[in-house]
């Protein structure tokens, strides 16, 4: 990982404790999307996490693209994790939340 204070390293981190420490509150969130997507007035609630990880996106890029593969990817991380019984390491979250800012064509 690159430093403590990278707030991608923070986001790997965070994202490595839904398979640990963080699965309850993780787990607590997944139930919240699922439950926002029957009641649109817990949306705005719902999203904040969405929209946290696309602002840290947009930090490191411009590319619309770039960014909404970037909270795809958190996502699906995390849901993973949740899936998973095996022990989550941040440096591999980290090197593919990474790849996804990338670009891929000049």
């Amino acid at each position: 990982m690159e430093s403590e204070d990278d707030p991608l390293d923070g986001l790997a981190r965070l994202i490595a404790e839904s398979a640990g420490p963080g699965r309850e509150r993780a787990l607590a969130e997944r139930e919240l999307s699922t439950l926002a997507a029957r009641r649109p007035a817990l949306r705005p609630v719902a999203r904040r996490w969405r929209d946290n990880v696309a602002e840290l996106a947009r930090t490191r890029t411009d590319d619309p693209d770039a960014v909404e593969a970037f909270v795809a990817v958190s996502d699906g991380l995390c849901a993973s994790l949740l899936l998973n019984d095996a022990e989550a390491d941040p440096e591999h979250i980290r090197a593919v939340l990474g790849r996804t800012l990338r670009r891929t064509h000049q």
